[in-house]
C-alpha cells in the first residue's frame, strides 16, 4: 500500500510538472502551490503511517520530473525553487523521523541539480548569475546541513561515516 500511495502522489507530480511546462496549463504560483501540497501530503502519510518509502517514491519522481518534459534549464530560478520545496519536504520528516535514504537521495540529487546546472552555464559560455547561484546554494548548504545534523542532535547520537562524508564534501563544494 505504501508503494501504490507513493506511486499515485508521483504520477499527480509527473502530471503538474507536464501541466505547468508541456502544456501551460498551470501558471507558476499554482503549479508550486500543488507541488507543495503533494509534497505536504505524502510526508504526512509517510509520518503518519510510519512508513518511509512513501516519501522515498515520491522524492525520486520529485527529482526525475524534470527530466521527463522539455526542461528549460535557463529557467534556474523555478528549478532551484523547486528543489527547495522538494528539500523542504525531507526537512520536514528528518523532524519527525530519521532515514538515511531520504537524506542521501536528496543530497545527492541536489548536488547533480546545481553542478549539472553550473557545468552547463560555463560550457556553453554564458555569464553565470553569482547571486542567484550564491544565493540557492547557501540555502541548499543550510538545509541539507540541518537535514543531516537535526536528529543525531537532538538524539545525541554519534554520526555515520557517510553523514560525516557528506558535511565535509558538502562543506568543501560550498567554499
Amino acid at each position: 500500500s505504501s508503494v501504490l500511495m507513493g506511486g499515485g502522489v508521483s504520477v499527480l507530480i509527473f502530471t503538474v510538472f507536464a501541466a505547468f511546462y508541456q502544456y501551460q496549463i498551470l501558471n507558476l504560483f499554482f503549479s508550486f502551490l500543488i507541488l507543495f501540497g503533494l509534497i505536504g501530503i505524502s510526508v504526512f502519510l509517510s509520518i503518519m503511517f510510519n512508513r518511509s518509502e512513501i516519501t522515498i517514491i515520491v522524492l525520486l519522481a520529485g527529482f526525475i520530473a524534470p527530466f521527463t518534459v522539455s526542461f528549460n534549464t535557463s529557467d534556474y530560478i523555478i528549478l532551484f525553487s523547486y528543489i527547495f520545496i522538494l528539500n523542504t519536504g525531507v526537512l520536514i520528516y528528518d523532524i519527525f523521523k530519521k532515514s538515511l535514504v531520504i537524506n542521501v537521495v536528496s543530497y545527492a540529487f541536489t548536488f547533480l541539480f546545481f553542478a549539472f546546472w553550473l557545468i552547463r552555464e560555463i560550457i556553453i559560455g554564458q555569464d553565470v548569475p553569482e547571486f542567484w547561484a550564491f544565493l540557492f546554494l547557501t540555502i541548499f548548504y543550510i538545509m541539507i546541513f540541518i537535514i543531516i545534523v537535526i536528529n543525531n542532535l537532538r538524539e545525541n547520537r554519534k554520526f555515520l561515516p557517510l553523514e560525516l562524508t557528506a558535511l565535509v564534501f558538502g562543506t568543501g563544494m560550498y567554499y
